[in-house]
């Protein structure tokens, strides 16, 4: 069996099961405090022992008449299975107990997606001649490669700019695709 490290460790939510969230792992109860308690599910609570124990098979058997789930972790080896240890994870205090080794207790939060910041957009430059309003809200800038669409729910730009003149325009994708305008300068 491979050696376990105990400790802190925290993954991004790309590459894991739980979508839009990271985890922390801790193993003391100041560690605990600095992650807001929640209720978790037993996919998440999975997914953050597979974050411990890389190389592991991790599975959820079932939950208990208190309410915790019940967590195998293990490796196949020679077609039998070796069993680091049962786990019972709390899913409102998100703790969790080994059954036979006290040793591996450790304490497992999850941050949603709520208590993960969300990275502020990229803010992107292109300079181009203002080509055609579709609406009062949408237009088109004809750049040196083609044609960009952008919104802004900024009136003053419609009355103001002038067809044909070349601006810079600032703006961020949002994740539906949309172009928005910052900024527009001269």
């Amino acid at each position: 069996m491979k050696n376990i490290k105990k400790g802190i460790v925290s993954l991004t939510a790309a590459g894991s099961l739980l979508t839009g969230g990271a985890y922390t792992l801790g193993t003391n109860k100041a560690e605990a405090a600095t992650v807001q308690q929640q209720a978790l599910t037993s996919s998440q609570a999975v997914s953050g022992f597979k974050a411990l124990y890389p190389g592991y098979s991790v599975r959820y058997d079932h939950t208990d008449s208190k309410g915790n789930y019940v967590i195998q972790v293990c490796q196949f080896y020679d077609n039998m299975t070796h069993t680091l240890d049962w786990f019972t994870v709390n899913s409102k205090t998100q703790k969790a107990d080994a059954m036979f080794n006290p040793k591996l207790s450790t304490y497992l939060h999850i941050k949603t997606a709520a208590q993960v910041p969300t990275p502020a957009p990229v803010q992107k430059i292109i300079k181009g001649k203002l080509y055609h309003w579709t609406n009062s809200q949408l237009f088109n800038v004809e750049t040196f490669t083609g044609f960009i669409g952008f919104h802004t729910t900024n009136t003053w730009y419609l009355k103001n700019l002038k067809m044909g003149h070349v601006y810079t325009f600032y703006y961020t994708t949002d994740k539906y695709g949309h172009n928005n305008i910052v900024k527009i300068n001269y």
